[in-house]
């Protein structure tokens, strides 16, 4: 599944509302022209990810770089409904993030 964005802006704040992959290639890309057309008119923005089901490292790399761009700018990004780790608190969010097997925990 490709990456959709829904853009709605609540007063000085755009929400961007994104489902599908955040990877390498076009989805990345749309994301990033989405970024800076909206920072024309704004610098904080919500990130929605809750319809998100794959974030590779590039994704993941330009997330930090937004997040870089927006703070230089006295600006911000937060991350609204990300991925729904309260179930899998055991397993640590790296593993739910990157969809990595958690290690055994060690019995004593």
């Amino acid at each position: 599944m490709q990456l959709a964005l829904q853009i709605q802006k609540m007063e000085a704040v755009a929400i961007i509302r994104c489902q599908g992959r955040i990877v390498t290639g076009d989805e990345v890309r749309a994301l990033q022209l989405e970024f800076e057309k909206l920072m024309q008119t704004t610098k904080k923005f919500v990130l929605q990810l809750a319809e998100v089901n794959c974030i590779d490292s590039v994704g993941l790399g330009a997330l930090v770089r937004f997040f870089g761009v927006l703070r230089n700018a006295r600006g911000g990004l937060r991350l609204g409904k990300s991925y729904p780790v309260a179930a899998h608190r055991r397993r640590g969010l790296i593993f739910v993030a990157t969809k990595l097997p958690a290690p055994a925990s060690k019995v004593i």
